[in-house]
Protein backbone atom coordinates (compact mmCIF):
# COMPACT_ATOMS: atom_id res chain seq x y z
CA UNK A 1 0.00 0.00 0.00
CA UNK A 2 1.49 3.51 -0.83
CA UNK A 3 0.13 5.17 2.26
CA UNK A 4 1.80 3.11 4.32
CA UNK A 5 5.44 1.79 5.29
CA UNK A 6 7.22 5.25 6.02
CA UNK A 7 10.90 4.51 6.63
CA UNK A 8 12.49 5.24 10.04
CA UNK A 9 15.17 8.05 9.85
CA UNK A 10 18.13 8.21 12.56
CA UNK A 11 20.40 12.06 12.69
CA UNK A 12 24.27 10.94 12.78
CA UNK A 13 25.87 13.12 15.13
CA UNK A 14 27.74 14.68 12.87
CA UNK A 15 24.58 16.08 10.50
CA UNK A 16 25.62 19.66 12.40
CA UNK A 17 28.94 20.25 10.92
CA UNK A 18 28.54 18.11 7.37
CA UNK A 19 25.10 20.57 6.59
CA UNK A 20 27.43 24.03 7.58
CA UNK A 21 30.62 22.24 5.60
CA UNK A 22 32.12 23.13 2.35
CA UNK A 23 33.80 19.41 1.69
CA UNK A 24 32.51 17.01 -0.34
CA UNK A 25 29.58 14.77 1.55
CA UNK A 26 27.08 13.05 -0.59
CA UNK A 27 25.66 10.61 2.56
CA UNK A 28 24.25 14.10 4.01
CA UNK A 29 21.98 15.16 1.31
CA UNK A 30 20.57 11.66 0.55
CA UNK A 31 19.64 11.11 4.14
CA UNK A 32 18.07 14.95 3.50
CA UNK A 33 16.06 13.56 0.41
CA UNK A 34 15.02 10.69 2.23
CA UNK A 35 13.44 12.79 4.84
CA UNK A 36 11.54 14.89 3.11
CA UNK A 37 10.45 11.70 0.73
CA UNK A 38 9.14 10.63 4.08
CA UNK A 39 7.32 13.69 5.09
CA UNK A 40 5.81 13.51 1.70
CA UNK A 41 4.61 9.92 2.11
CA UNK A 42 2.96 10.76 5.81
CA UNK A 43 1.08 13.84 3.98
CA UNK A 44 0.29 11.24 1.20
CA UNK A 45 -1.62 8.90 4.47
CA UNK A 46 -2.73 11.85 6.04
CA UNK A 47 -5.05 12.76 2.49
CA UNK A 48 -5.85 8.71 2.24
CA UNK A 49 -7.02 8.86 5.93
CA UNK A 50 -9.26 12.47 5.25
CA UNK A 51 -11.46 10.45 2.83
CA UNK A 52 -12.93 7.36 0.69
CA UNK A 53 -10.69 5.35 -0.92
CA UNK A 54 -12.52 4.80 -4.08
CA UNK A 55 -12.93 6.92 -7.28
CA UNK A 56 -10.20 9.29 -8.93
CA UNK A 57 -8.77 8.93 -5.38
CA UNK A 58 -8.71 5.01 -4.83
CA UNK A 59 -7.26 5.25 -9.17
CA UNK A 60 -4.82 7.63 -8.23
CA UNK A 61 -3.49 5.43 -5.00
CA UNK A 62 -3.92 2.09 -6.98
CA UNK A 63 -1.41 3.53 -9.89
CA UNK A 64 1.05 4.87 -7.12
CA UNK A 65 0.52 1.60 -4.99
CA UNK A 66 1.48 -0.11 -8.28
CA UNK A 67 4.33 1.58 -9.06
CA UNK A 68 5.84 1.56 -5.45
CA UNK A 69 5.88 -2.30 -5.78
CA UNK A 70 7.03 -2.86 -9.62
CA UNK A 71 8.88 0.36 -10.02
CA UNK A 72 10.52 1.51 -6.79
CA UNK A 73 12.99 3.93 -7.95
CA UNK A 74 10.45 5.43 -9.87
CA UNK A 75 8.24 5.87 -6.70
CA UNK A 76 11.11 7.09 -5.11
CA UNK A 77 12.11 9.83 -7.37
CA UNK A 78 8.78 10.97 -7.51
CA UNK A 79 7.85 11.39 -3.76
CA UNK A 80 11.26 13.19 -3.39
CA UNK A 81 10.61 15.62 -5.89
CA UNK A 82 10.16 19.44 -5.44
CA UNK A 83 7.01 19.34 -7.07
CA UNK A 84 5.53 16.34 -4.99
CA UNK A 85 5.91 18.01 -1.80
CA UNK A 86 4.45 21.03 -3.04
CA UNK A 87 0.94 19.43 -4.01
CA UNK A 88 0.46 17.45 -1.37
CA UNK A 89 1.44 20.32 1.19
CA UNK A 90 -1.24 22.17 -0.96
CA UNK A 91 -3.91 19.51 -0.77
CA UNK A 92 -3.34 19.11 2.73
CA UNK A 93 -3.70 22.39 3.53
CA UNK A 94 -6.66 23.30 1.42
CA UNK A 95 -8.73 19.65 1.84
CA UNK A 96 -8.32 18.78 -1.49
CA UNK A 97 -6.96 15.53 -3.35
CA UNK A 98 -7.19 16.22 -6.90
CA UNK A 99 -3.24 16.92 -7.22
CA UNK A 100 -2.58 13.75 -6.44
CA UNK A 101 -3.90 12.10 -9.73
CA UNK A 102 -1.59 14.47 -11.87
CA UNK A 103 1.25 12.87 -9.30
CA UNK A 104 -0.07 9.28 -10.20
CA UNK A 105 -0.41 9.47 -13.76
CA UNK A 106 3.69 11.38 -13.95
CA UNK A 107 4.38 7.47 -12.19
CA UNK A 108 2.48 5.59 -14.48
CA UNK A 109 4.14 7.21 -17.43
CA UNK A 110 7.52 6.83 -16.26
CA UNK A 111 6.94 3.56 -15.22
CA UNK A 112 5.58 2.19 -18.47
CA UNK A 113 2.75 0.87 -16.39
CA UNK A 114 -0.76 0.92 -17.57
CA UNK A 115 -3.87 3.49 -15.89
CA UNK A 116 -6.37 5.70 -16.55
CA UNK A 117 -6.80 8.55 -14.68
CA UNK A 118 -8.85 12.22 -15.09
CA UNK A 119 -6.59 15.23 -14.05
CA UNK A 120 -7.64 18.20 -13.06
CA UNK A 121 -6.71 21.29 -15.61
CA UNK A 122 -5.49 25.10 -14.69
CA UNK A 123 -5.48 27.96 -16.36
CA UNK A 124 -6.48 26.14 -19.49
CA UNK A 125 -3.37 23.95 -19.32
CA UNK A 126 -3.18 20.05 -18.14
CA UNK A 127 -0.01 19.91 -16.14
CA UNK A 128 2.15 16.77 -15.79
CA UNK A 129 4.59 18.12 -13.06
CA UNK A 130 8.21 17.15 -14.25
CA UNK A 131 7.08 16.12 -17.76
CA UNK A 132 5.26 18.84 -19.35
CA UNK A 133 2.07 20.53 -20.40
CA UNK A 134 -0.69 20.48 -22.75
CA UNK A 135 -3.07 23.32 -23.47
CA UNK A 136 -7.19 22.02 -23.84
CA UNK A 137 -10.15 24.35 -24.64
CA UNK A 138 -11.36 26.64 -22.73
CA UNK A 139 -13.80 25.31 -19.92
CA UNK A 140 -12.46 22.35 -19.69
CA UNK A 141 -11.54 21.62 -16.13
CA UNK A 142 -10.57 17.50 -15.82
CA UNK A 143 -8.77 15.69 -18.56
CA UNK A 144 -8.39 12.09 -19.22
CA UNK A 145 -4.71 10.94 -18.28
CA UNK A 146 -4.03 7.03 -20.30
CA UNK A 147 -1.81 4.81 -21.26
CA UNK A 148 -1.81 1.64 -23.10
CA UNK A 149 0.26 -0.04 -25.95
CA UNK A 150 0.01 3.23 -27.99
CA UNK A 151 1.85 5.35 -24.98
CA UNK A 152 0.60 8.11 -22.82
CA UNK A 153 -1.90 10.14 -24.23
CA UNK A 154 -4.04 12.63 -22.91
CA UNK A 155 -8.17 13.17 -24.18
CA UNK A 156 -9.64 16.45 -23.78
CA UNK A 157 -12.76 17.67 -24.95
CA UNK A 158 -12.30 15.06 -28.17
CA UNK A 159 -8.63 15.98 -28.82
CA UNK A 160 -6.32 13.18 -28.57
CA UNK A 161 -2.33 14.27 -27.73
CA UNK A 162 0.47 12.14 -27.05
CA UNK A 163 2.69 12.65 -24.40
CA UNK A 164 6.17 11.43 -25.75
CA UNK A 165 7.95 8.66 -23.82
CA UNK A 166 11.52 10.36 -23.67
CA UNK A 167 12.27 13.62 -21.44
CA UNK A 168 12.77 15.25 -24.97
CA UNK A 169 10.46 14.10 -27.09
CA UNK A 170 8.74 16.15 -29.08
CA UNK A 171 4.54 15.77 -30.47
CA UNK A 172 2.35 18.40 -31.46
CA UNK A 173 0.82 19.82 -28.77
CA UNK A 174 2.90 18.69 -26.06
CA UNK A 175 5.40 21.46 -24.07
CA UNK A 176 8.16 19.48 -22.39
CA UNK A 177 10.02 20.93 -19.42
CA UNK A 178 13.67 20.66 -20.29
CA UNK A 179 15.64 18.58 -18.41
CA UNK A 180 19.91 18.46 -18.29
CA UNK A 181 22.83 16.49 -17.01
CA UNK A 182 25.43 19.07 -16.69
CA UNK A 183 29.11 16.56 -16.73
CA UNK A 184 32.37 18.81 -15.70
CA UNK A 185 35.20 16.72 -14.83
CA UNK A 186 33.19 13.62 -14.07
CA UNK A 187 30.69 15.69 -11.84
CA UNK A 188 27.31 15.29 -12.89
CA UNK A 189 23.79 17.27 -12.17
CA UNK A 190 20.82 16.18 -13.41
CA UNK A 191 18.17 18.73 -12.96
CA UNK A 192 15.55 20.50 -14.95
CA UNK A 193 14.43 23.80 -16.00
CA UNK A 194 10.72 24.37 -15.36
CA UNK A 195 8.98 27.06 -16.41
CA UNK A 196 5.15 25.12 -16.62
CA UNK A 197 4.68 24.04 -13.13
CA UNK A 198 1.58 26.04 -11.70
CA UNK A 199 3.08 25.92 -8.44
CA UNK A 200 6.91 26.87 -9.24
CA UNK A 201 6.66 29.36 -6.85
CA UNK A 202 4.79 28.26 -4.25
CA UNK A 203 1.15 29.46 -4.14
CA UNK A 204 -1.25 30.73 -5.62
CA UNK A 205 -0.63 28.99 -8.58
CA UNK A 206 1.03 30.53 -11.77
CA UNK A 207 -0.08 29.69 -15.38
CA UNK A 208 2.71 27.75 -17.96
CA UNK A 209 5.39 30.31 -18.93
CA UNK A 210 7.29 28.71 -21.54
CA UNK A 211 10.73 29.64 -22.63
CA UNK A 212 11.34 30.63 -26.29
CA UNK A 213 14.30 28.72 -27.57
CA UNK A 214 17.00 31.61 -27.10
CA UNK A 215 16.08 32.33 -23.32
CA UNK A 216 15.89 27.90 -23.03
CA UNK A 217 19.16 28.09 -24.22
CA UNK A 218 20.43 31.43 -22.27
CA UNK A 219 19.27 29.37 -18.91
CA UNK A 220 21.18 26.12 -20.32
CA UNK A 221 24.24 27.97 -20.77
CA UNK A 222 24.16 29.70 -17.63
CA UNK A 223 23.78 26.74 -15.56
CA UNK A 224 26.85 24.70 -17.35
CA UNK A 225 28.63 27.49 -16.74
CA UNK A 226 27.98 27.96 -13.15
CA UNK A 227 28.42 24.30 -12.70
CA UNK A 228 31.58 24.18 -14.08
CA UNK A 229 32.67 26.92 -11.80
CA UNK A 230 31.47 24.61 -8.51
CA UNK A 231 33.26 22.15 -10.01
CA UNK A 232 36.60 23.69 -10.09
CA UNK A 233 36.51 26.20 -7.03
CA UNK A 234 33.97 24.39 -5.00
CA UNK A 235 33.60 20.48 -5.24
CA UNK A 236 32.34 20.48 -2.10
CA UNK A 237 29.43 23.09 -2.29
CA UNK A 238 28.90 21.35 -5.88
CA UNK A 239 28.40 17.93 -4.41
CA UNK A 240 25.82 19.56 -2.31
CA UNK A 241 23.61 21.18 -5.17
CA UNK A 242 23.83 18.56 -7.27
CA UNK A 243 22.93 16.73 -4.37
CA UNK A 244 19.73 19.16 -2.92
CA UNK A 245 18.81 21.28 -6.68
CA UNK A 246 16.59 18.88 -9.11
CA UNK A 247 14.80 21.69 -10.14
CA UNK A 248 15.66 25.46 -11.68
CA UNK A 249 12.57 27.81 -11.99
CA UNK A 250 13.40 30.82 -13.79
CA UNK A 251 12.75 34.12 -12.69
CA UNK A 252 12.64 37.30 -13.87
CA UNK A 253 14.67 39.68 -11.76
CA UNK A 254 12.34 41.71 -9.92
CA UNK A 255 12.48 45.31 -9.10
CA UNK A 256 11.73 46.10 -5.13
CA UNK A 257 12.95 48.51 -2.60
CA UNK A 258 15.73 46.54 -1.68
CA UNK A 259 16.49 45.35 -5.40
CA UNK A 260 16.33 42.47 -7.43
CA UNK A 261 14.76 38.97 -6.43
CA UNK A 262 17.73 36.92 -7.08
CA UNK A 263 16.82 33.83 -6.08
CA UNK A 264 14.29 31.94 -3.30
CA UNK A 265 13.45 28.89 -2.24
CA UNK A 266 10.24 27.12 -0.67
CA UNK A 267 9.62 25.04 2.45
CA UNK A 268 7.12 22.80 0.57
CA UNK A 269 9.01 22.39 -2.40
CA UNK A 270 12.93 20.71 -1.14
CA UNK A 271 15.20 20.96 -4.07
CA UNK A 272 13.41 23.84 -5.56
CA UNK A 273 15.76 27.05 -6.69
CA UNK A 274 13.94 30.01 -8.10
CA UNK A 275 17.06 32.01 -9.86
CA UNK A 276 17.11 34.96 -11.62
CA UNK A 277 19.03 35.19 -14.71
CA UNK A 278 22.07 35.95 -13.42
CA UNK A 279 24.81 35.94 -16.61
CA UNK A 280 27.78 35.92 -14.02
CA UNK A 281 28.93 32.35 -13.39
CA UNK A 282 30.28 33.30 -10.18
CA UNK A 283 27.04 35.28 -8.96
CA UNK A 284 24.57 32.22 -10.04
CA UNK A 285 26.72 29.89 -8.63
CA UNK A 286 27.01 31.55 -5.39
CA UNK A 287 23.08 31.75 -5.50
CA UNK A 288 23.02 27.67 -6.05
CA UNK A 289 24.81 27.65 -3.19
CA UNK A 290 22.62 29.47 -1.19
CA UNK A 291 19.57 28.61 -2.32
CA UNK A 292 21.21 24.69 -2.16
CA UNK A 293 21.48 25.25 1.91
CA UNK A 294 18.08 26.39 3.06
CA UNK A 295 16.51 23.43 0.93
CA UNK A 296 19.09 21.58 3.34
CA UNK A 297 17.72 22.89 6.46
CA UNK A 298 13.97 22.59 5.29
CA UNK A 299 14.67 18.92 5.00
CA UNK A 300 16.26 18.89 8.29
CA UNK A 301 13.38 20.14 9.95
CA UNK A 302 11.54 16.98 8.56
CA UNK A 303 14.00 14.85 11.46
CA UNK A 304 14.06 17.41 13.98
CA UNK A 305 12.93 20.32 16.14
CA UNK A 306 15.42 22.83 16.49
CA UNK A 307 12.72 26.19 17.47
CA UNK A 308 9.87 26.31 19.38
CA UNK A 309 9.30 29.55 19.42
CA UNK A 310 6.19 31.47 20.78
CA UNK A 311 3.34 32.50 18.27
CA UNK A 312 4.42 36.03 16.79
CA UNK A 313 7.95 36.19 17.81
CA UNK A 314 9.47 38.62 15.79
CA UNK A 315 12.92 39.54 15.05
CA UNK A 316 15.57 42.34 13.08
CA UNK A 317 16.89 40.05 10.23
CA UNK A 318 19.72 42.27 8.40
CA UNK A 319 18.34 41.00 4.89
CA UNK A 320 14.85 42.29 5.11
CA UNK A 321 12.73 45.50 5.97
CA UNK A 322 10.33 44.19 8.32
CA UNK A 323 10.13 41.78 11.40
CA UNK A 324 10.74 38.38 10.55
CA UNK A 325 9.87 35.47 12.72
CA UNK A 326 12.73 33.04 14.33
CA UNK A 327 12.15 30.18 12.11
CA UNK A 328 12.92 33.13 9.23
CA UNK A 329 16.43 34.19 11.21
CA UNK A 330 17.68 30.58 11.23
CA UNK A 331 17.02 29.44 7.94
CA UNK A 332 18.61 33.19 6.67
CA UNK A 333 21.87 32.03 9.65
CA UNK A 334 22.54 28.70 7.37
CA UNK A 335 21.60 30.10 4.27
CA UNK A 336 24.01 33.22 4.70
CA UNK A 337 26.66 30.83 6.11
CA UNK A 338 26.81 29.35 2.95
CA UNK A 339 26.98 32.41 1.20
CA UNK A 340 30.03 34.21 3.49
CA UNK A 341 31.82 30.50 2.98
CA UNK A 342 31.56 30.55 -0.83
CA UNK A 343 32.45 34.17 -0.66
CA UNK A 344 35.17 32.33 1.55
CA UNK A 345 36.70 30.59 -0.32
CA UNK A 346 36.65 32.96 -3.51
CA UNK A 347 38.40 34.96 -1.73
CA UNK A 348 41.26 32.68 -0.87
CA UNK A 349 41.71 31.44 -4.03
CA UNK A 350 42.66 35.21 -5.21
CA UNK A 351 38.96 36.71 -6.49
CA UNK A 352 39.50 40.12 -6.40
CA UNK A 353 35.87 40.66 -6.35
CA UNK A 354 35.20 38.50 -3.32
CA UNK A 355 36.15 40.81 -0.58
CA UNK A 356 32.94 43.00 -0.30
CA UNK A 357 30.37 39.92 -0.45
CA UNK A 358 32.41 37.89 2.05
CA UNK A 359 32.26 40.55 4.98
CA UNK A 360 28.66 41.62 3.77
CA UNK A 361 27.23 38.30 4.11
CA UNK A 362 29.84 36.98 7.14
CA UNK A 363 28.47 39.78 9.07
CA UNK A 364 24.64 39.15 7.83
CA UNK A 365 25.37 35.57 9.05
CA UNK A 366 27.11 36.73 12.42
CA UNK A 367 24.45 39.47 13.11
CA UNK A 368 21.78 36.36 13.00
CA UNK A 369 23.40 33.89 14.87
CA UNK A 370 24.17 36.10 17.68
CA UNK A 371 20.86 37.14 18.14
CA UNK A 372 19.36 33.48 17.73
CA UNK A 373 22.14 32.82 20.68
CA UNK A 374 19.95 34.72 22.96
CA UNK A 375 17.13 33.43 22.86
CA UNK A 376 15.58 30.40 24.85
CA UNK A 377 13.39 28.74 22.27
CA UNK A 378 16.11 26.89 20.35
CA UNK A 379 16.19 23.07 20.94
CA UNK A 380 19.35 21.08 22.21
CA UNK A 381 19.86 20.41 18.66
CA UNK A 382 18.78 24.13 17.74
CA UNK A 383 21.89 24.33 19.61
CA UNK A 384 24.54 22.25 18.32
CA UNK A 385 23.63 23.58 14.98
CA UNK A 386 23.80 27.24 16.05
CA UNK A 387 27.19 26.28 17.49
CA UNK A 388 28.55 24.96 14.04
CA UNK A 389 27.86 27.82 12.82
CA UNK A 390 29.86 29.95 15.25
CA UNK A 391 33.05 27.78 15.24
CA UNK A 392 32.94 28.44 11.26
CA UNK A 393 32.08 32.31 11.52
CA UNK A 394 34.91 32.45 14.17
CA UNK A 395 37.36 30.53 11.77
CA UNK A 396 37.07 33.40 9.55
CA UNK A 397 37.41 36.01 11.38
CA UNK A 398 41.35 36.18 11.29
CA UNK A 399 41.14 36.02 7.20
CA UNK A 400 42.58 39.26 5.72
CA UNK A 401 40.00 41.65 4.20
CA UNK A 402 41.04 45.83 3.54
CA UNK A 403 40.14 48.07 6.02
CA UNK A 404 38.17 50.15 3.55
CA UNK A 405 35.70 47.41 2.82
CA UNK A 406 35.32 46.19 6.10
CA UNK A 407 34.62 49.27 7.05
CA UNK A 408 32.33 50.41 4.34
CA UNK A 409 30.31 47.13 4.85
CA UNK A 410 29.57 47.69 8.34
CA UNK A 411 28.52 51.16 7.66
CA UNK A 412 26.42 49.45 5.01
CA UNK A 413 25.10 47.06 7.69
CA UNK A 414 24.44 49.43 10.48
CA UNK A 415 22.20 51.96 7.77
CA UNK A 416 20.40 49.01 6.99
CA UNK A 417 19.55 47.90 11.59
CA UNK A 418 19.04 51.80 11.72
CA UNK A 419 16.94 52.26 9.68
CA UNK A 420 14.67 49.13 10.55
CA UNK A 421 14.53 50.46 14.00
CA UNK A 422 13.43 53.77 13.35
CA UNK A 423 10.67 51.87 11.48
CA UNK A 424 10.27 49.01 13.72
CA UNK A 425 10.86 50.16 17.23
CA UNK A 426 10.04 52.82 19.52
CA UNK A 427 11.44 53.83 22.92
CA UNK A 428 9.48 54.18 26.26
CA UNK A 429 8.28 57.61 26.74
CA UNK A 430 9.29 57.42 30.33
CA UNK A 431 12.70 56.58 29.98
CA UNK A 432 13.35 59.32 27.38
CA UNK A 433 11.35 62.01 29.07
CA UNK A 434 13.85 60.52 32.52
CA UNK A 435 16.91 60.66 30.53
CA UNK A 436 16.31 64.13 28.94
CA UNK A 437 16.07 65.55 32.08
CA UNK A 438 19.66 63.98 32.69
CA UNK A 439 21.21 64.77 29.70
CA UNK A 440 19.79 68.81 30.16
CA UNK A 441 21.21 68.29 33.09
CA UNK A 442 24.49 67.02 32.70
CA UNK A 443 23.57 64.48 35.19
CA UNK A 444 24.35 60.80 34.85
CA UNK A 445 22.10 58.96 33.01
CA UNK A 446 22.58 55.72 34.77
CA UNK A 447 22.01 51.75 33.58
CA UNK A 448 19.23 50.55 31.21
CA UNK A 449 16.45 48.68 32.95
CA UNK A 450 16.49 45.25 32.66
CA UNK A 451 13.37 45.12 30.35
CA UNK A 452 15.17 47.60 28.16
CA UNK A 453 14.21 51.00 27.19
CA UNK A 454 12.95 49.49 23.43
CA UNK A 455 10.60 47.17 21.75
CA UNK A 456 13.18 45.21 20.40
CA UNK A 457 16.14 44.50 22.25
CA UNK A 458 19.54 46.07 20.79
CA UNK A 459 22.30 43.83 19.16
CA UNK A 460 25.60 43.34 19.01
CA UNK A 461 27.77 46.29 16.84
CA UNK A 462 30.95 45.31 15.80
CA UNK A 463 33.31 48.68 14.95
CA UNK A 464 36.66 48.17 12.48
CA UNK A 465 39.89 48.37 13.70
CA UNK A 466 41.12 52.44 13.68
CA UNK A 467 39.76 55.64 12.41
CA UNK A 468 37.73 56.50 9.34
CA UNK A 469 35.62 59.71 7.96
CA UNK A 470 35.66 62.40 10.55
CA UNK A 471 32.53 62.52 11.83
CA UNK A 472 32.06 66.62 11.90
CA UNK A 473 32.33 66.31 8.80
CA UNK A 474 29.72 63.40 8.12
CA UNK A 475 27.50 65.11 10.43
CA UNK A 476 27.56 68.54 8.49
CA UNK A 477 27.13 66.50 5.09
CA UNK A 478 23.91 64.94 6.09
CA UNK A 479 22.10 68.37 8.06
CA UNK A 480 23.04 69.70 4.15
CA UNK A 481 21.28 66.76 2.60
CA UNK A 482 18.11 66.06 4.77
CA UNK A 483 17.40 69.90 6.09
CA UNK A 484 16.12 69.34 9.57
CA UNK A 485 18.07 65.70 9.55
CA UNK A 486 15.79 63.91 11.30
CA UNK A 487 14.56 61.19 8.68
CA UNK A 488 14.77 57.48 9.49
CA UNK A 489 17.35 57.81 6.19
CA UNK A 490 19.40 60.59 7.53
CA UNK A 491 19.63 58.83 10.59
CA UNK A 492 20.87 55.90 9.36
CA UNK A 493 23.37 57.20 7.23
CA UNK A 494 24.75 59.19 9.86
CA UNK A 495 24.80 55.82 11.88
CA UNK A 496 26.78 54.05 8.99
CA UNK A 497 29.38 56.57 9.46
CA UNK A 498 29.60 56.18 13.22
CA UNK A 499 30.37 52.95 12.51
CA UNK A 500 32.99 53.68 9.49
CA UNK A 501 35.14 56.40 11.93
CA UNK A 502 34.83 53.21 14.94
CA UNK A 503 33.70 56.03 16.99
CA UNK A 504 32.31 53.62 19.82
CA UNK A 505 31.20 57.03 22.17
CA UNK A 506 28.76 57.64 19.48
CA UNK A 507 27.67 53.87 19.37
CA UNK A 508 24.09 54.52 20.80
CA UNK A 509 23.46 55.65 17.60
CA UNK A 510 23.59 52.51 15.91
CA UNK A 511 22.36 50.34 19.42
CA UNK A 512 19.21 52.71 20.06
CA UNK A 513 18.90 54.84 17.15
CA UNK A 514 14.90 54.99 18.05
CA UNK A 515 15.94 55.84 21.88
CA UNK A 516 19.10 58.58 21.05
CA UNK A 517 16.52 60.22 18.76
CA UNK A 518 13.32 60.74 20.78
CA UNK A 519 16.04 61.79 23.80
CA UNK A 520 17.55 64.58 21.20
CA UNK A 521 14.57 65.64 20.11
CA UNK A 522 13.37 66.84 23.57
CA UNK A 523 17.27 68.15 24.64
CA UNK A 524 18.94 69.69 20.97
CA UNK A 525 18.01 73.10 19.28
CA UNK A 526 16.42 71.75 15.54
CA UNK A 527 18.85 71.06 12.81
CA UNK A 528 21.77 71.12 14.76
CA UNK A 529 23.52 67.92 13.80
CA UNK A 530 26.41 67.59 16.68
CA UNK A 531 23.82 68.00 18.70
CA UNK A 532 22.89 64.34 17.80
CA UNK A 533 26.25 62.69 17.75
CA UNK A 534 26.59 64.46 21.48
CA UNK A 535 23.36 63.03 22.65
CA UNK A 536 24.24 59.43 21.31
CA UNK A 537 27.53 59.96 23.23
CA UNK A 538 26.03 60.82 26.15
CA UNK A 539 23.33 57.41 26.20
CA UNK A 540 27.02 55.52 25.41
CA UNK A 541 26.16 53.28 28.75
CA UNK A 542 22.86 52.33 27.36
CA UNK A 543 24.19 51.39 24.16
CA UNK A 544 27.13 49.25 25.94
CA UNK A 545 25.00 47.67 28.82
CA UNK A 546 22.05 46.49 26.31
CA UNK A 547 25.89 44.54 24.54
CA UNK A 548 25.79 47.23 22.05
Amino acid sequence: MVVSGVPSLALPDDIWDSLVSDRPDTATPRLLRAARGSRNLLLLRALHERGGAGGAWGAAVAVLSSVRTHAPDVFTSLIEDPATGARLARAVREGGRADVSALAAVAGHRSRAGFRLEVPVQHGVLTLPGLGAVAVLPGVSTALVERGAWGTRVCAAGTVLRVPDGPQGREPGWEPVRHLTLDHRGHRWPVRIDSLDPLRLGGPTRPPHPLEPPEQQAWEARLDAAWRHLVERHPGQATAVSGTITAVVPLDALPGAAGPWLSASFGDAVGLAALAPLDDPVELAAALVHEARHSALYALLDLTELLTPAPGELRYAPWSDRPRPLSALLQGACAFHATASFWHRELLLGNPNAQAPFVRWRLTARTAVTSLAREPWLTEHGRRLLDSLERTLTSWETTRVEPAVQARELGAAARHRVRWRLRHSWADPRVVEELADAVRHSRDVGAPPAAGPCRFAPDTVEFPPGAGARLGDAAEEWLEADGAGDSDDAVARLAGKVVEAADRGARALVAVPELVRAVHARVAEPGVPAGLLDTARRLAPWAASAGG
